[in-house]
């Protein structure tokens, strides 16, 4: 019980940490594309704001609980608690607690980050106002910014979960400290060069993070979804592979 509080109590602190950061930083860059950008719609800073820090998201849900999975495993801490504290129960324990807490604060920043925006309240209405209605979700961008900004924290919590998953496994069989904060973040990068070399920039993963990304199409959601089932097997076949090769 006392290392599972412990357990809790890392994690807790990581995600808030992690989640403050996010946040600030956030809020700093809409309140920046406020200030420097047209502005139709009370979403529009949280659009024009996050996109740019959105180019670091995996780094934001990978660094702070892979390094935690690292060093466990690094100090042989799991074998010890394997043999000391109900064995596998307590390594999923840890892992439910990871996504959990990754879970919480993407949502939690991002769901705040839309009501900064909104709390902004400084649309112009003195020009023809481009509509959002043909992206995803578009009428309620614009008519319940709050409802929107609940439903996308909930949908890149659940993507920045998959990749601290993705991050998580590669630390824990690996062992290696850089490779498990840097390959999730070059997965993305390099995904979202390749699709759009190829044309096909709808389905990358990082079109389903960076909200109105692109041009609008009937399509978009349901190409953003194979860029995450994409996602999904590239997690499963490298955990397969690396429990293979490093087990």
């Amino acid at each position: 019980m006392k290392m599972n509080s412990k357990l809790a109590r890392n994690q807790g602190l990581a995600a808030l940490v992690s989640g403050l950061t996010y946040f600030i930083i956030l809020c700093l860059s809409i309140y920046a594309a406020s200030q420097n950008s047209l502005i139709d719609y009370k979403i529009t800073p949280y659009i024009i704001g996050s996109e740019p820090i959105d180019f670091f998201f995996p780094l934001f849900v990978s660094v702070p609980f892979a390094w935690m999975t690292y060093f466990m495993r690094k100090n042989n801490f799991t074998e010890n608690v394997l043999a000391r504290y109900g064995g596998r129960k307590y390594i999923a324990g840890y892992f439910a607690l990871t996504f959990a807490a990754c879970f919480l604060f993407v949502f939690a920043a991002n769901l705040g980050a839309v009501i900064f925006s909104v709390s902004l309240n400084i649309p112009n209405d003195g020009h023809e106002k481009m509509s959002l209605a043909a992206y995803v979700l578009g009428q309620m961008q614009m008519r319940n910014p709050i409802l929107f900004g609940l439903l996308w924290a909930a949908k890149k919590a659940l993507l920045g979960v998959m990749i601290c998953i993705f991050s998580a496994d590669i630390a824990w069989h690996v062992r290696n400290f850089f490779l498990a904060m840097l390959i999730p973040y070059i997965y993305v990068i390099l995904e979202n060069f390749v699709t759009a070399i190829l044309g096909i920039p709808r389905i990358s993963l990082t079109s389903s993070i960076v909200v109105d990304r692109l041009q609008p199409s009937p399509a978009d959601l349901s190409l953003q979804m194979i860029g995450i089932a994409v996602f999904a097997c590239v997690i499963l076949g490298g955990h397969f592979w690396m429990k293979k090769e490093y087990e």
